[in-house]
């Protein structure tokens, strides 16, 4: 004879118990697993008890829910219970935060064991569990020492970190516009040592056509040149303009 889709001696090794929920619990009386579970043999295997109850009336339990391993959570805290309106299938995570293990007592604290509140920029994760940055700090500073940091007021150099003098970078950190300056001379410099000379570009004849021949061209002391043709005409054209 089958009750709820399984044979009656399943429920035969049920009774039940008030354990002060919402409604009694049916607690196995059967042979327990070393966590404290129904076992009962199902089709040749060995199963839980409560789960074994859930499926026979709401079907197979998935395996994955939300990326995380699903199980079946006791809302009656009774693990021998196998009533199924007790059972709820939850993530594993959700299932451990639910209990009565240090995990579920770390997960609910809101503040570290020094009082320094769990916000999101004064904690961080490591290894699944939840560190205080600030506790972190102080424990840095009791094995390493700290010294408090001086603002400097000159840069390497000598030069003062002035308003006009300072230049801050994206990143917050400060420059001294003078060696940047005394920096930026030196690199052109260097550059300039590298190209060499810049080619001398001679033309082959003035701005009004005169080629520039030896016996044309006028070298001035400073080593420019000048087209002696446009110097007589020059001088010519003063002097008609001299004439009354």
């Amino acid at each position: 004879m089958l009750i709820l889709g399984l044979p009656e001696r399943f429920w035969a090794k049920t009774v039940i118990d008030d354990r002060g929920y919402e409604t009694p619990c049916l607690t196995w009386t059967g042979a327990l697993n070393a966590y404290g579970y129904g076992a009962y043999s199902h089709q040749g295997k060995n199963r839980q008890a409560h789960r074994v109850a859930y499926e026979a009336v709401n079907g197979e339990i998935p395996k994955h829910m939300d990326g995380d391993r699903a199980v079946t959570d006791h809302l009656c805290r009774n693990r021998a219970c196998v009533n199924v309106t007790h059972l709820e299938i939850v993530t594993n995570r959700i299932n451990i935060l639910r209990g009565e293990t240090l995990q579920a007592a770390n997960a609910a604290k809101t503040h570290c064991i020094r009082g320094h509140e769990f916000t999101p920029e004064n904690t961080y994760v490591k290894n699944g569990g939840r560190d205080c940055r600030t506790c972190a700090r102080e424990r840095q500073r009791e094995t390493y020492g700290y010294t408090p940091r001086v603002p400097k007021t000159h840069c390497v150099r000598g030069h003062e970190y002035s308003e006009e003098n300072t230049y801050y970078k994206p990143d917050g950190r400060r420059e001294c516009r003078t060696c940047l300056k005394e920096q930026r001379r030196k690199r052109t410099e260097r550059e300039r040592e590298q190209r060499g000379p810049a080619p001398e570009r001679k033309q082959a004849a003035c701005n009004r056509g005169h080629e520039f021949t030896p016996e044309n061209t006028y070298y001035y002391p400073n080593g420019k040149r000048r087209c002696r043709a446009c110097m007589r005409e020059q001088s010519r054209k003063r002097w008609q303009n001299r004439k009354p």
